[in-house]
């Protein structure tokens, strides 16, 4: 199943390793995840960073930065 994630993004909920909520991290953690993987980094939040969302899809790891809640996000994806 594609789940929205902002903008005209739409992710596989299979690729998603993790879904972090920005607003709970200490500020030098977030930081420290933006530096970390900045090379793979599509930032779609539009200067409101809600959600942190790390993919991998075969051997290649991509992560997003969403304006989009964590917990809006999760409840997009339905059960079997």
């Amino acid at each position: 199943m594609y789940l929205h994630i902002g903008k005209n993004y739409m992710i596989q909920e299979k690729d998603i390793i993790c879904l972090l909520n920005i607003d709970s991290l200490p500020s030098q953690v977030y930081q420290q995840l933006k530096e970390q993987y900045q090379d793979c980094l599509i930032d779609l939040s539009s200067e409101n960073p809600r959600a942190f969302i790390i993919t991998k899809k075969k051997e290649k790891i991509e992560v997003y930065i969403s304006n989009i809640l964590p917990t809006t996000i999760a409840g997009r994806v339905k059960e079997d």
